[in-house]
C-alpha cells in the first residue's frame, strides 16, 4: 500500500466517481446512463483514468462500467486500511467483490489525515473523498440531491467541487484544491443525466 501523495497529471480523461451506496450494482438503467455520460465525455476515444474508492453501489458500479468494459485505468483513494475498511460492507459477496476490484488498481493507498488521524474513522471518509475531488477533471456523481448523510458524502463532494474549496484540513490531506471542474448528475431514481454549474 503505497503513501497518498498527488496523482500524476496524465493525458485523457480523469473521471471521479461519487454515490450511493443503495444503488445496485446491477442497475442496467444507472449503467446505461453511465455509459452514455462515458460516450459524452470521449471516453472511448483517449485514455480513462477512474479515481473510486471502491465503496458499495455507486462506486463499484462505475468501477465496472469504465475499468472491465473500457479497460480504464484505476486509482483507489481508501478512507481506511483495506481490511478495517471491509468491515463497513455487510455481507461477504461485497467485501469479495471490492477484493476483486482492488486487485484491478493501478494504484491504491491510504488517504492519511494527519492531526485527525486518532479522530472517528468518518474522518477518513472525508479525507478519501477531497483526495477524489483533488485529483480529477470530472466528477460523476450518481446522486439523490440530497445532503450528504456523512463526512465525505456524495452531497459534500458535489459541494467542495461546485464551490472550488475544500476545508482547509481536507485540502491538507488531499494535497491541494479541487481540481475538478465539472460535475455529471445522474439522478438514480429516474437516470436524468445534467451538468451542474459551479458558482
Amino acid at each position: 500500500m503505497e503513501s497518498g501523495s498527488a496523482e500524476p497529471r496524465t493525458r485523457g480523461l480523469v473521471l471521479g466517481v461519487t454515490g450511493h451506496r443503495d444503488i445496485s450494482e446491477a442497475d442496467h438503467n444507472v449503467r446505461a446512463a453511465v455509459r452514455e455520460v462515458l460516450i459524452r465525455l470521449g471516453a472511448t476515444e483517449q485514455p480513462v483514468t477512474l479515481v473510486s474508492c471502491l465503496a458499495e453501489g455507486a462506486d463499484r458500479l462505475v468501477a465496472q462500467v469504465t475499468v472491465e468494459e473500457l479497460g480504464a485505468r484505476l486509482v483507489a483513494p481508501l478512507p481506511l486500511e483495506p481490511e478495517e475498511y471491509e468491515k463497513d460492507f455487510g455481507a461477504e459477496e461485497s467485501k469479495e467483490e471490492f477484493r476483486r476490484l482492488l486487485r484491478l488498481a493501478d494504484r491504491c493507498f491510504v488517504v492519511r489525515g494527519g492531526e485527525w488521524a486518532s479522530e472517528a474513522r468518518s474522518r477518513g471518509y472525508a479525507c478519501a473523498g477531497a483526495w477524489v475531488v483533488a485529483n480529477c477533471g470530472v466528477l460523476l456523481a450518481l446522486w439523490d440531491g440530497e445532503p450528504a448523510r456523512g463526512a465525505g458524502g456524495t452531497g459534500e463532494l458535489v459541494e467542495w467541487v461546485l464551490s472550488g474549496a475544500l476545508p482547509p484540513r481536507l485540502e491538507r490531506c488531499a494535497g491541494g484544491p479541487p481540481v475538478a471542474s465539472r460535475v455529471i448528475h445522474i439522478e438514480p431514481a429516474t437516470c436524468r443525466v445534467s451538468e451542474l454549474p459551479r458558482r
